[in-house]
């Protein structure tokens, strides 16, 4: 068992940070304002991991064969969403929260095979790895996470919608 703790020191607590703005008779004034907005609830994300595998080098060691596989479970995963409107915070001021999102299911596995040798003086050595993971949402406490990334150079937009169930 494993995990992350929340990143910011402060999560679960307000904090105030110093600003700075420009009055009504363009002077520059000093203040404090939140620099984050709470979770008093935040916790440890913990992920609970198995793995099995079995290597093998055969051939005095010219060939190697591994294959491993694992499921994952994370619980109380940790995610920044978006601030809502009513709580007085402007939008790209405060945009985020950090809090505990849900739960997750990953398994997969990966084999590889590998060879080497050498003729006369030259050494050459040629692999392949395959993988394969399957990830589900298995609970996002009643939530459909939305993800957006823009990317200002192509003018593309990504956009993403996590829900429970989702693969």
């Amino acid at each position: 068992v494993g995990g992350n703790l929340p990143g910011n020191v402060g999560a679960y607590q307000s904090t105030l940070g110093i600003v700075n703005a420009v009055n009504g008779n363009r002077e520059r004034v000093f203040g404090y304002s939140p620099s984050n907005v709470p979770d008093p609830n935040i916790k440890w994300e913990t992920t609970q991991d198995l793995t099995i595998g079995i290597d093998a080098d055969l051939f005095k060691n010219k060939l190697s064969v591994s294959f491993d596989k694992y499921w994952r479970s994370p619980k109380d995963m940790l995610l920044y969403l978006p601030v809502q409107p009513s709580l007085g915070f402007p939008q790209g001021y405060i945009p985020t929260v950090y809090t505990n999102v849900g739960n997750m299911k990953t398994s997969g596995y990966e084999g590889s095979v590998n060879y080497k040798d050498k003729v006369g003086q030259v050494n050459f050595a040629v692999g392949v790895t395959l993988q394969h993971f399957s990830s589900k949402a298995t609970d996002l406490k009643g939530q459909t996470l939305y993800d957006e990334i823009s990317n200002d150079v192509f003018q593309s937009t990504r956009r993403t919608k996590t829900a429970a169930g989702d693969l």
